[in-house]
């Protein structure tokens, strides 16, 4: 029988105090429910406050849903629209014993749900059960995690299109009050649209989540200690993403309009080479001007077959000479500082000079934790533009920020799942892999005309490590070299190639050993700590060779990267749990940069706790591998391009 919402399930939509404590205290019998939240925007350091709440239970019998709406508004030409809804205060006092209490909370995306709760006095409290995570963990090569997308993917009973309901009402408020539908939403989120129509909605959110959990959490058992490592780092999440970093947002507009009139001085120099004008944002009428109007060799395409303008075509054209390749990278530089590194960092500050990054819990397929809204992984680490825009990130008064990162962790962990004998002598003995690679190579581990040679010999270590080819190396290490610099042969490509595999021969029969088995697993795994791995479709049978490789690098770069993303995310649990319970002095975890994790300390006491924390991180997973973990420590009290090793 077709699912009918109204039908199967018995839902309401509560707008009286005695009715609201009656299905409080029902949902409070319950072992587990499912709560979403409807808001006036996107983010509560902006004013976005709760509109409404949802809840979706399963008593014995029908199941049960409600929406309570508290927050509603009508505009001025909406005179008559019926408004009856609880005071924000009455509602929140009723629901906070409910979501403080120890019931699984089921979400989907319940970081966001929590941020605002929190602006009405309530602290949501564990355990959770957050279905965007248990999908990512099912299935981490979906191409969407909306929850339509989720239940779709999932197959339990839903209505078609239920998600479209309010878009009729959204196009007409956008229409009268300006902007664009999704703009529109962004600003003002649902509080001006109607109770009835947002509560059958906000109704069906909740019980649709409420049986795509039922259908995904279960599986759970089979993730091992994954899946109670994410429930408690969300946790964490919330309190990084709500205590936020402060900026000084001055630095950022000094750079921003130094960057504006580069590019007002290079667009003019690439129009005269091209002899026409376009708008340089535009990928498609690059193209069309370098390999049209202008007749160059495409040197790479896109997934879709076009001639590639990125970032490595560029280069490529500007190694055969082409001048105006070499300034729409440069122009391209300058676009993306504005556009990512400045003015966006400022636009995303609340009024009080804080910014709250959103961090994406899973944003990679590996598990890693990443940002967006700004995305802050992408600062530049060592170069100048990186240590301008870093200028601008600030410790707070009274404290010192302390920058604690994992010491060559990628390559530990290769040395612990190979078990090569050489690496985990190299580790064993505290030795830098790095600079041994550096000096074989080339003689010196030291800068030699510009050129860091360590970091030349990480990126041989790290790319070999995952197959990467003679070419591959050399694309890595030549790409912007200073003037003068030697670059990298292909003779000495290859023979670092021949030469790593001859020294660390426990790598590549690493490799073969779990590619083999990936393949004889149609294609998946687990890492290091038990979370699952699909790859591609290049393990099928007749898949060509040049696929076959390419699969056969990503699967050993996947291993690696995920083992030690999950790593680093029990660490983030422990020592943020550590932090709460210690009494030294006042400390927040605020940062998570790849493998740096950051803390705003008070400077009266950071002297003492710096090491302790150290000390968590590296022995957090320390029994799970078989060389030591390491950690370096930096740190300042002025701006993040300022700090200093700890001596």
């Amino acid at each position: 029988m077709t699912h009918n919402f109204d039908r199967d399930v018995d839902w309401e939509i509560i707008t009286t105090g005695d009715r609201l404590e009656q299905v409080a205290r029902e949902i409070q019998a319950q072992r587990r429910f499912c709560w979403d939240t409807e808001t006036s925007g996107r983010a509560i350091w902006f004013g976005s406050r709760i509109v409404g709440h949802s809840f979706a239970w399963r008593p014995p019998g029908k199941p049960r849903a409600c929406y309570i709406p508290c927050r509603h508004m009508a505009l001025e030409t909406e005179l008559f629209q019926d408004l009856q809804q609880l005071a924000p205060e009455v509602v929140a006092r009723v629901l906070k014993p409910i979501l403080e209490g120890p019931q699984v909370k089921i979400g989907h995306n319940l970081r966001f749900d929590m941020h605002h709760a929190s602006a009405d006095g309530i602290n949501v409290q564990p355990p959770y059960a957050d279905t965007i995570v248990a999908c990512k963990l099912i299935d981490e090569r979906w191409w969407s995690y909306a929850l339509d997308a989720c239940v779709r993917h999932s197959k339990v009973p839903h209505e078609d299109g239920w998600k479209q309901q309010l878009k009729p009402q959204i196009a007409d408020k956008a229409k009268r009050m300006g902007g664009s539908p999704k703009a529109w939403v962004a600003k003002y989120g649902y509080q001006y649209l109607t109770i009835p129509v947002v509560g059958r909605y906000a109704a069906q959110d909740a019980t649709y989540n409420l049986w795509l959990a039922e259908w995904a959490v279960p599986q759970q058992r089979a993730w091992g200690r994954i899946w109670n490592m994410e429930m408690a780092l969300l946790q964490v999440l919330v309190d990084m993403e709500r205590i936020g970093v402060p900026i000084d947002q001055s630095v950022l507009i000094e750079i921003a309009d130094r960057e504006k009139a580069h590019m007002a001085d290079l667009a003019p120099r690439i129009y005269g080479l091209a002899n026409c004008e376009w708008e340089l944002t535009n990928d498609n009428a690059t193209r069309k001007v370098l390999f049209g109007k202008l007749g160059y060799e495409p040197v790479g395409k896109t997934p879709g077959g076009d001639p590639s303008v990125d970032d490595d075509a560029l280069w490529n054209l500007e190694m055969q000479g082409k001048e105006i390749a070499k300034l729409l990278r440069k122009w391209n530089v300058c676009q993306k500082i504005v556009s990512t590194y400045t003015l966006a960092i400022v636009e995303q500050c609340d009024p009080h000079g804080i910014l709250h990054t959103e961090i994406d819990q899973m944003g990679a397929k590996t598990g890693r934790v990443s940002s967006r809204n700004p995305n802050l992984q992408n600062i530049p680490i060592r170069t100048e533009l990186g240590r301008q825009v870093r200028r601008a990130f600030i410790a707070r008064p009274g404290k010192v920020r302390a920058c604690i990162d994992y010491s060559q962790i990628e390559l530990r962990m290769i040395a612990h799942l190979t078990q090569d004998p050489l690496l985990l002598k190299i580790y064993r003995e505290n030795l830098d892999a790095h600079s041994i690679s550096a000096i074989e190579a080339f003689g010196t581990d030291q800068v030699v005309n510009g050129v860091d040679m360590r970091r030349i010999g990480k990126i041989l270590n790290f790319g070999t490590s995952f197959g990467m080819t003679a070419d591959g190396l050399l694309g890595n290490t030549n790409k912007d070299l200073p003037v003068g610099a030697v670059p990298v042969t292909r003779p000495q490509a290859e023979q670092f190639v021949a030469q790593f595999h001859a020294k660390y021969k426990g790598v590549q029969q690493y490799k073969n050993y779990l590619c083999y088995q990936v393949s004889a697993a149609g294609g998946q795994f687990r890492d290091l700590f038990g979370r699952p791995r699909h790859m591609g479709d290049g393990y099928a049978i007749g898949a060509p060779g040049w696929k076959r490789r390419a699969e056969e690098r990503a699967t050993m770069a996947s291993m690696v990267q995920g083992s030690t993303a999950s790593l680093v995310k029990f660490s983030m649990v422990a020592v943020w749990r550590y932090m709460r319970e210690q009494q030294i002095c006042e400390a927040d975890m605020v940062l998570m940069i790849h493998d740096d994790c950051q803390f705003d300390i008070l400077a009266e006491g950071s002297e003492k706790l710096i090491p302790e924390l150290r000390r968590v991180m590296e022995q957090t997973c320390q029994a799970n591998l078989s060389v030591p973990i390491k950690c370096d420590v930096e740190w300042f009290d002025t701006h993040w391009g300022d700090k200093k090793k700890l001596k």
